[in-house]
């Protein structure tokens, strides 16, 4: 405590003496415990260059008062600056991608989820590592599926089999109850 006009006040904390005697802050400030005034804000808000910021989705003020997001990021609500993405993207920490095809971050980005495509199924269709070059339900891209029995997907291709000649279908048919004899009809 110290002594102003004729009496004693906290200069830490008292509003009217903040800081020394006779040193009132100013209207929407307090005496912040520490002798300075600084702003009030509501609840969610951080005082900021004398106003009031938002830390959690404040571009500016990302996470800190004059904390600001590098172009092309924002400050994504947690108050971390991440790279804004179009929609249909995820931000998986250093690049937008979509995740239902990125080989990289198939199904979400790696460490939520995703995971990485590898070389027997390098490509990425939902949430699931396949190979169009064989895969019958995603023969040469996500989606496109070869006709049961009747094909099978060689080269991205759907491709009849079963007759003389050529591959058997689900790996032991062939039609006109041909046997199948390594692969081959």
């Amino acid at each position: 405590f110290s002594p102003c006009n004729g009496g004693c006040v906290n200069e830490k904390t008292d509003n009217a003496n903040c800081g020394a005697c006779n040193s009132p802050c100013p209207v929407g400030q307090t005496c912040d415990g520490s002798g300075h005034c600084n702003t009030v804000c509501a609840s969610g808000f951080s005082p900021c260059n004398g106003g009031c910021v938002n830390e959690k989705t404040d571009n500016a003020n990302c996470g800190a008062c004059n904390s600001p997001c590098p172009v092309g990021q924002t400050c994504n609500g947690s108050g971390v600056c991440a790279y804004e993405c179009a929609s249909g993207l995820t931000n998986c920490g250093t690049e937008c991608t979509n995740t239902a095809i990125d080989p990289n971050n198939c199904g979400g980005c790696i460490g939520d989820g995703g995971v990485v495509c590898l070389a027997a199924t390098p490509s990425c269709c939902g949430s699931s590592c396949v190979n169009e070059e064989t895969d019958i339900a995603n023969c040469g891209k996500c989606g496109t599926v070869c006709p049961y029995g009747e094909t099978l997907c060689a080269s991205g291709t759907c491709t009849p089999c079963g007759t003389a000649g050529q591959e058997c279908c689900s790996g032991s048919f062939c039609d006109g109850g041909g046997t199948c004899s390594g692969s081959k009809c």
